[in-house]
């Protein structure tokens, strides 16, 4: 029985660490499209299209960059919380969504930005 344990402690463990390296590429992908925002909006003068964002420039980009910190942070203590109530591969498959999402914005950011500034220097 004491191998048994063991296995699943194991397992556990290493379901433990595939979460936190997912929350922690999550928040990291969130801060990337935070600086891509604050640069396209405060620096270049792009619009924000989100509405209920955009207001948040009016004070600057600090209080983007909290609100937005704030809101992944709080959204990572719900998806924890879930995996804790043995929702495990529900939350694995929901985390593993956004960070295809949040991989594309940020390719998508990454790409315009990089046209940008090729169509500045021509």
């Amino acid at each position: 029985m004491r191998g048994r344990e063991s296995k699943i402690s194991w397992t556990d463990r290493l379901l433990r660490f595939n979460l936190a390296i997912s929350l922690i590429i999550l928040v990291v992908l969130n801060l990337i499209d935070a600086c891509f925002t604050i640069i396209f909006v405060d620096t270049l003068g792009f619009q924000e299209v989100n509405p209920i964002v955009a207001p948040l420039f009016m004070w600057g980009p600090i209080t983007f960059l909290i609100w937005k910190l704030l809101i992944v942070v709080m959204c990572c203590v719900f998806i924890y919380a879930a995996w804790l109530k043995n929702k495990k591969e529900w939350v694995q498959k929901f985390i593993n969504i956004l960070l295809v999402i949040y991989g594309i914005l940020v390719l998508t950011h990454t790409t315009v930005f990089i046209k940008f500034f090729m169509m500045g220097y021509n």
